[in-house]
Parts: structure tokens; C-alpha cells; sequence
């Protein structure tokens, strides 16, 4: 027996499908329109070749490497941050915000990348500001918008640097980033011009695998968990104290008598590029004014630097117990440099 074809859909039914393409069609056309970027939209549309925001977008010089798009940097310079703490609460709509030890995010990105909202009200030290803590250089905030946390290619790179500028002793900002940040960095480059205050912890006497030995299991609550026996933190490994270079220079932008600018340092001693991963601590006592503001002008720096932590020093009445000198800047002035860095590119945070 012949097989018989299957019955044909009737006339209306195939029309109803293809108005319903259609119309689905025109809907989503629509919604593109609806949520693409003012600025984009209106330079699309006089002509101009301007690249939509879209995550992780792709550099073409290094494919692996998110770029940042013009969308982003317009969506920075859209910002507006309140002046004081007072103005800040009476402006907020979410009676919980100040609760919270860990900033909201920003409505806009660098490279696709989320990045912590800007708070110059509260000196950029949220928990000191809303006395969640009584440490001025607390830096829970920080924690959730490390870049390697978004970026994964960061810890596939083969040479992983983290130079810190202004590192005063090992146990300060060096160590918090070799315990917190969440990559293995092959280079450390320390910077600290009073000679005999960071001293590189001195090798250990047993190697490694016999030093930590004395982590023994215990069981609690009939779980298994390890705990360190010993009276001090576990040591720093001696493979990880290798890895560590300091220098007693002073970092500025320009190379005289013990000072080494700081640009030349990281290009051609370094010899770093797009193709390495590079994380910048920064606390120069006010020369970050003359050197951010040369990497802006620099169209390699954004590429070579992946993530900066900068304490931008600044003149306002609320920094007095700081111990900070005067400085020529305003806080205005230092917000604004921030918000210059990302509009540019650079994935920066304020360091407390």
C-alpha cells in the first residue's frame, strides 16, 4: 500500500504563522531600539562609527581581552555623586543601602565588567564612614569587584604581576593582596622608599611540605575541618618570598635622582604588555596627579594595566583624621579623576 503524504496545514492556519512571524519580528526590533544607549543611538543615527556597549566585548588586537566601548565611557561622564552623606540619604530610595558593608553596584561598566558605585560622600570608606568598622583602611568593600572574579583569562596569562607603589611593611597592603586577591601572581614589584621598613619575610628552614605538616584534621560537629596549630599565621612559602623584588625609589612620572618614572618602569624594565595580567596598588602621597593623568593620555596603559587601586589624596574637612598632609586637590577633583580613569577605560578602584 502507497504511503500517503501527511495533510497540509489549511490556508489560514499558514497565514496565521506567518503574521505571527512578523509581528514577533517587529517586537523585538522595537525592543533593540527601546534599550540601546541614548548616546549610541543618536550617533548611529547621524552616521557616526560608534560600537555598542555589549559584555566582554572583544579587542582586536587581543581577542581575549574585553575592550572598552564608547557607550561606557559616555555612560561615566553621565554621572552625578551626591556631596555629603546628608544629601546621599535623603536622595536614596532604599531605606536598607546604608546597612549594606559592600557598595551597590554602578549603572555602568569597563569592558563589559561590573564595578562598584563611586561613594566621594563617604571619603570612598564606606564601613569607616558608616562606622561599620573603626579601621580607616578597611577593605571589605573591595572584595566582591576584584576584575579576576569577571575575568577568568587573568589567571590563564603566563606572566601574573602585581606591582605595589607604596608598600610600607610586608604584613600591610602586599600580603592582604597575596591572601585576598584571587589569581597566583608570578611577580610581585614592591615600592618603598624608606629603606629597612619592607623586609621580605626571611626564608624558611624547613621546606614547604614539612612546614605545613603541622595542619592536622579534627572533627567537630561530625564534620572534618583543618585548622592551623600554630600560635602565628601560617609563614609565607619561600617560593612565594622569591617571587618578591623591592625598590627604594620614589615613583613619579619623570626619571631624576631617585625618583623612576613609573611608566618607563612598567614598559621597558618590565617589559609588560596586553599579553600579561597586571594589577596596580597605588599610594604615592599625591603624585598619582601627575601620574594618572599621563596614563590617560597613554592609548597603551588602559591595555597593559588590568586593574589599579588608587588612595587619591585630597583637601576636605572629613579626611582631617586621616593623618593626611595638605594636599592641592579637592575631593571633587579626586571623584572626578576616578571617574576620568573608567571613563577611559582603565578598571579602577579607590584604595581606603
Amino acid at each position: 500500500m502507497a504511503a500517503q503524504d501527511p495533510p497540509r496545514p489549511h490556508k489560514s492556519r499558514r497565514v496565521l504563522i506567518v503574521a505571527w512571524a512578523v509581528i514577533s519580528t517587529l517586537l523585538n526590533f522595537i525592543l533593540l531600539l527601546q534599550t540601546r544607549d541614548p548616546d549610541t543611538s543618536s550617533a548611529l543615527s547621524n552616521g557616526s562609527n560608534v560600537q555598542a556597549s555589549t559584555p566582554l566585548l572583544n579587542s582586536p588586537l587581543y581577542p581575549h581581552r574585553p575592550s572598552h566601548a564608547p557607550s561606557e565611557a559616555a555612560c561615566w561622564r553621565r554621572q552625578r555623586f551626591p556631596d555629603s552623606l546628608r544629601e546621599a540619604v535623603e536622595g536614596r530610595t532604599d531605606p536598607w543601602a546604608l546597612m549594606k558593608a559592600i557598595p551597590p553596584p554602578s549603572p555602568c561598566t569597563v569592558a563589559g565588567l561590573q564595578m562598584e558605585q563611586l561613594e566621594p560622600h563617604l571619603n570612598f570608606r564606606r564601613g569607616y564612614a558608616l562606622k561599620h568598622v573603626g579601621d580607616a583602611e578597611d577593605r571589605l568593600h573591595i572584595l566582591p569587584y576584584f576584575r579576576a572574579l569577571q575575568d577568568p583569562a587573568m589567571g590563564r596569562r603566563r606572566r601574573r604581576v602585581y606591582l605595589d607603589l607604596g608598600g610600607k611593611e610586608f604584613n600591610s597592603s602586599v600580603l592582604w593582596m597575596l591572601r585576598h586577591y584571587p589569581l597566583d601572581f608570578t611577580e610581585v614589584h614592591v615600592f618603598e622608599v624608606k629603606k629597612g621598613l619592607f623586609l621580605v619575610p626571611p626564608r624558611q628552614e624547613q621546606d614547604d611540605e614539612a612546614q605545613y605538616s603541622q595542619i592536622k584534621p579534627k572533627k567537630r560537629l561530625e564534620k572534618v575541618s583543618v585548622f592551623w596549630q600554630g600560635d602565628e599565621p601560617p609563614p609565607v612559602p619561600n617560593w612565594m618570598a622569591e617571587r618578591i623584588h623591592v625598590y627604594t625609589d620614589f615613583v613619579d612620572n619623570t626619571d631624576y635622582h631617585k625618583h623612576v618614572n613609573i611608566t618607563r618602569f612598567i614598559k621597558d624594565v618590565l617589559r609588560l604588555t596586553a599579553e600579561d595580567t597586571v594589577v596596580v596598588k597605588m599610594d604615592i602621597e599625591g603624585k598619582e596627579w601627575d601620574v594618572l593623568p599621563s596614563w590617560m593620555q597613554d592609548p597603551e596603559m588602559p591595555s597593559i594595566v588590568d586593574e589599579i587601586f588608587v588612595e587619591v589624596h585630597y583637601s576636605h574637612a572629613s579626611v582631617l583624621g586621616f593623618g593626611w598632609r595638605p594636599f592641592n586637590h579637592t575631593r571633587q577633583e579626586a571623584t572626578q579623576l576616578l571617574v576620568d580613569m573608567r571613563a577611559k577605560g582603565f578598571f579602577v578602584h579607590p584604595w581606603p
